[in-house]
């Protein structure tokens, strides 16, 4: 994915918007570039990272109250999203490719060890105040409070979205629930420079090209909607001068 592929969007929906359609996520560069593109300030990062995980705490504490307390049932229920999570990461940490030798390992440690080590601690402390006497609280209520936990994080992530970035992304289901968890841990590397470290050479200035290109495509729409709208009076007042000055 480059600047031709968001010329082919822009062609094709009129939008960077249709770059969702054509990411490889089993692809780092490809998947990093799509994130960087809608995800570029440092304040929607510092959201994410913190709402991301309280969403998985709340998914897992959910998961953990599907079986009797500290027992094998939920600590499985615990591990199916805490592996797919564990093995998207491995997956994509398994196809880095450093720019230098020495710096294999550190990638490895940053990348496959960092974030599902998270995870795993994320998942367990859930199972163990799943499994922790709470009083009187019952384990359906703690469960629904994780789902409503997780929940109040998705609407935090979105609100931010609203606030610290000029453009968003079409619905992408894969992306919000599973990809950005992992990729976020990736960006962290690219905007501390580390790119070169994780074989993601000039992928910044790959995805922010991308943002410009959708950002200039936001105004112009919003221009032209301005202009067709019976209720921008100012618009079609602006145009009028314009045509007899002219």
């Amino acid at each position: 994915i480059g600047v031709t592929s968001a010329k082919n969007a822009l062609q094709k929906t009129g939008s960077t918007m249709g770059l969702d359609t054509g990411i490889n996520w089993l692809d780092l560069r490809s998947a990093m570039v799509y994130h960087l593109t809608y995800h570029s300030t440092i304040g929607l990062h510092i959201n994410h990272l913190l709402f991301l995980h309280g969403y998985l705490f709340g998914v897992f504490l959910a998961c953990a109250c599907a079986g009797p307390p500290t027992s094998l049932v939920s600590a499985v229920a615990v591990s199916l999203p805490g592996s797919l999570l564990v093995g998207y990461s491995e997956l994509l940490g398994g196809r880095v490719r450093p720019s230098a030798a020495t710096s294999c390992l550190i990638s490895r440690v940053l990348l496959c060890g960092a974030q599902p080590l998270i995870t795993v601690l994320i998942g367990t402390l859930a199972w163990w105040v799943a499994g922790y006497p709470l009083g009187h609280v019952s384990r359906i209520t703690l469960g629904l409070s994780g789902l409503g936990g997780a929940l109040v994080c998705l609407i935090a992530q979105v609100i931010g979205h609203f606030i610290f970035e000029p453009i968003t992304a079409g619905p992408n289901l894969f992306h919000g629930f599973v990809a950005a968890v992992v990729l976020e841990w990736f960006a962290l590397v690219v905007r501390l420079g580390g790119a070169s470290l994780v074989g993601l050479d000039g992928v910044w200035e790959e995805a922010a090209r991308l943002h410009a290109i959708a950002v200039h495509e936001k105004g112009v729409r919003s221009e032209q909607q301005a202009l067709i709208s019976p209720s921008s009076p100012s618009a079609w007042t602006s145009r009028l001068s314009d045509v007899d000055t002219s």
